[in-house]
């Protein structure tokens, strides 16, 4: 569906609701839900970037200049597993 469609599904789905207090105070929520869970996935997802570039660095600064992204990848798997075996 267009995101026009979708918006006047939304809108005749929300319709019946709007009268009553405890309808909309529920849909507040969710609505502050969804968007709170969408802003910590893309939080998890930019320290994810930083921490794959901060080994990329430190690959490039310990001589492994050409390391692929599957190399830094399981490099991060072996420093979680071994951070497991510790903890």
């Amino acid at each position: 569906m267009e995101t026009m469609q979708l918006r006047a599904e939304l809108f005749r789905e929300l319709n019946p609701m709007l009268d009553s207090d405890e309808m909309l105070r529920k849909m507040i929520a969710y609505v502050r839900s969804l968007f709170a869970a969408q802003q910590q996935e893309q939080q998890s997802a930019q320290k994810a970037r930083q921490a794959i570039e901060a080994m990329r660095l430190q690959s490039e600064q310990n001589g492994n200049a050409d390391m692929t992204l599957d190399e830094i990848n399981e490099e991060i798997r072996q420093a979680r597993a071994a951070r497991k075996g510790t903890v």
